[in-house]
């Protein structure tokens, strides 16, 4: 009976935590996130040591443990949510300034995705992920999170609101850097179509630009994708530490540094 509700905690925190890691949840079938996270649990249960008795809890104290733990797995779940932020505003950024979102303007009802350069971005940090080997660094740590937060010891700590508030405000500077050149190439343009516009002024240059700014953008996109793809390894190489850091603060240890 311990050994099975040792692996079924450990299944609760684990299974709610791919449940918000890019790169794990949708296209992947819920079927394959679950046997994943099974499979984790039930290498992971005999390492947790000493986990409460369900023997000796009424069902109110084993509800509350399990929202315990599913708690602590998305907390750190958010951790790698928010470093995918970056990509997020960066794409909104280009996609916006390159005219790649006007579907969602002229065609008010499409259900298609019209974040474009969002969604490159966004697969370019899995890729990145996947090919540095973070993803398995990233379970490594969330199932060694048992060490820092026992089955049962989420306590909390009020840094954490704090820490994720950060960490998204890292995400947005990010984003911004990111899109700079979009940004800056998009300032000039403008700047060049008013000039356009007021010595030919039966010309809509701006109605006329749509195509040719969403290639340049495109293009100056391409250009600058290395660049991108250094910064977001950096990035992703950081994800690690601050689950780390996460974790000490939900159990209310960040006295001790991260490593």
């Amino acid at each position: 009976m311990s050994a099975f509700w040792a692996w079924w905690l450990a299944f609760l925190r684990l299974s709610a935590w791919l449940g918000l890691v890019p790169g794990f949840v949708a296209p992947v079938p819920l079927r394959v996130r679950l046997l994943l996270a099974a499979t984790v649990a039930f290498l992971v249960a005999p390492a947790l040591g000493t986990v409460p008795d369900p023997t000796r809890m009424d069902w109110i104290s084993l509800v509350a443990l399990a929202v315990q733990e599913t708690v602590t797995g998305v907390a750190l779940g958010l951790v790698v949510r928010a470093a995918f932020s970056a990509v997020a505003i960066a794409g909104h950024l280009v996609s916006s300034e390159a005219s790649l979102n006007l579907n969602a303007i002229l065609m008010p009802g499409s259900a298609e995705s019209s974040d474009l350069a969002g969604n490159l971005l966004y697969m370019l940090m899995v890729l990145l992920m996947f090919t540095l080997g973070l993803h398995l660094r990233l379970l490594e740590v969330v199932a060694g999170s048992f060490q820092l937060v026992p089955a049962g010891g989420l306590h909390g700590d009020s840094a954490l609101a704090d820490y994720f508030v950060g960490l998204l405000g890292g995400g947005m500077a990010l984003g911004i850097q990111i899109a700079a050149p979009i940004l800056a190439a998009g300032f000039l343009l403008n700047t060049l179509l008013l000039v356009l516009a007021r010595a030919l002024p039966q010309l809509n240059v701006f109605a006329e630009s749509f195509a040719f700014r969403s290639i340049l953008m495109l293009v100056i996109l391409s250009g600058t994708l290395q660049l991108t793809s250094e910064h977001l390894g950096r990035r992703l190489g950081a994800v690690p530490a601050e689950m780390i850091h996460a974790a000490r603060l939900l159990s209310a240890g960040a006295a001790r540094p991260v490593r």
